[in-house]
C-alpha cells in the first residue's frame, strides 16, 4: 500500500506566534473578570469591618460620656474598634492589611470633633493573573465614621438602605413636612427617592 501525498504548498508555522499574542489579551480579560470580582468582594469586607469597628469605638465613648466628655481617655474606644476589626478578618499589621483609628477624625467633615471615631481599613490585594501587567498589589480602601455622642441629631427622616431604588417614597396626597432637620436617604440608587402623584379626583 503506498500513501498519496497531494502537492501542497508548504505553510508557515504561524499558529504559535497567533496564539501566544492572544494569551495576553485572554489573560487580560481573565484578570478583569477574576480580579475585579475578587476587588469588589474584598472592598465591601473592608465596609463592613470598617462600618463595625467605628461602631464599636463609638459605643465605648458614649457608654463612658459622662466621665470623658467624648474623650478616648487611655485609648479604650480606639481599642474596641480593632478589636471588631480584627472580628471582622482583619488584623492591623497582618497580610497587608492597616486599620487606622483616629479619635477624633483627621478628614472628612468632623475633623477635630470630639464624640466621634475615623476608622480606615486598607488591604493590598495580590495580583495574580494580572501579573502580566505588574507586579504591584491592588489596594482596597475604606472609611467610616460614627458619632458617640449624648446629643441629638437634626435628622427628621433617616433611611438606612444603601442600593434600594426609592427607598424613600411619597404617594397619594398626603404632605409631610420636616422642619429645621435633615432627610437622609443613604442609597446610591439614582433613583433613590421617588413616588407618584396623586391621580385625578
Amino acid at each position: 500500500m503506498r500513501l498519496i501525498r497531494a502537492n501542497c504548498p508548504a505553510r508557515p508555522g504561524k499558529v504559535i506566534p497567533l496564539v501566544a499574542i492572544s494569551l495576553v489579551g485572554i489573560m487580560g480579560v481573565l484578570s478583569i473578570a477574576l480580579e475585579g470580582g475578587l476587588l469588589l468582594e474584598h472592598r465591601r469586607e473592608c465596609h463592613t469591618a470598617a462600618d463595625v469597628a467605628a461602631l464599636a469605638g463609638a459605643i465605648d465613648l458614649y457608654t463612658n460620656y459622662v466621665t470623658n466628655l467624648g474623650k478616648d481617655v487611655g485609648g479604650n474606644a480606639a481599642t474596641r474598634a480593632r478589636e471588631a476589626a480584627a472580628a471582622q478578618g482583619f488584623v492591623d499589621g497582618q497580610n497587608g492589611v492597616t486599620v487606622t483609628v483616629n479619635i477624633p477624625p483627621t478628614s472628612g467633615d468632623h475633623v477635630g470633633l470630639d464624640g466621634h471615631v475615623e476608622v480606615i481599613v486598607e488591604y493590598l490585594q495580590p495580583r495574580y493573573f494580572s501579573r502580566i501587567f505588574g507586579s504591584s498589589s491592588t489596594p482596597v480602601r475604606a472609611r467610616a465614621v460614627a458619632r458617640g455622642l449624648w446629643a441629638s441629631a437634626p435628622i427628621g427622616i433617616l433611611v438606612l438602605d444603601p442600593h434600594a431604588s426609592e427607598s424613600l417614597k411619597a404617594n397619594g396626597g398626603g404632605t409631610v413636612t420636616v422642619a429645621n432637620c435633615d432627610i437622609i436617604v443613604n442609597s446610591d440608587d439614582p433613583s433613590a427617592v421617588g413616588g407618584t402623584a396623586p391621580g385625578p379626583p
